[in-house]
């Protein structure tokens, strides 16, 4: 009959040790539920984050895990005006390869055009031609600078898109899939 008094009473002592163990981890986990129904995400993270450090669970990793993509993809999802000055640099310089390219092809058609007419006459239309050769090289570099600058910024513009994300939000992926030889585009619209 003593033993089973004693057995009882640390029985007792044991439940009341535990339950005080494990007071922290239920208030902090009750307060993270309470934080994640009024809305507030990152309150609530925190609280599960130390639930989660004082009684480690694979149910509450999950929780917390969940719960930092969905942060994480509404704060991608805020509006960044830096990806519209990225898109206007995109844009302004591409329109500017684009006239400089036509002025290039009308400065190639020009020289042409005159190659025919002046070659093999004089010395001063030799001088001519030479003067819209020298012309023609100069925009000749000018297009290729710009079409290489324009590529350089439409390149960032896409691997932002698809693979950095630091001015993009996460929303499109680009994915590669050696096994099955497969190249995967996934874009991800929440409503």
């Amino acid at each position: 009959m003593r033993a089973a008094k004693i057995l009882c009473v640390f029985l007792a002592a044991f439940m009341l040790s535990s339950s005080f163990l494990f007071a922290d981890f239920r208030d902090n986990y009750l307060k993270g539920k309470k934080a994640f129904k009024a809305g507030d995400k990152e309150k609530a993270l925190n609280y599960f984050m130390v639930a989660y450090d004082e009684k480690p669970s694979e149910k509450l990793l999950k929780i917390c895990n969940a719960l930092k993509r969905e942060i994480k993809n509404e704060r991608s999802k805020e509006e960044n005006p830096m990806k519209w000055v990225l898109i206007g640099a995109d844009v302004l310089v591409s329109g500017l390869t684009v006239i400089t390219y036509m002025d290039y092809a009308k400065q190639a058609d020009k020289y042409d055009a005159d190659y025919v007419k002046l070659n093999n006459t004089t010395k001063d239309n030799y001088n001519i031609l030479l003067g819209e050769d020298k012309l023609f090289k100069e925009k000749e570099g000018l297009f290729a600078a710009t079409a290489a600058v324009s590529i350089i910024l439409i390149g960032y513009t896409v691997a932002d898109a698809f693979f950095l994300h630091n001015i993009f939000p996460a929303e499109t992926a680009l994915g590669v899939d050696l096994s099955g030889q497969e190249i995967k585009l996934a874009v991800n619209y929440r409503y």
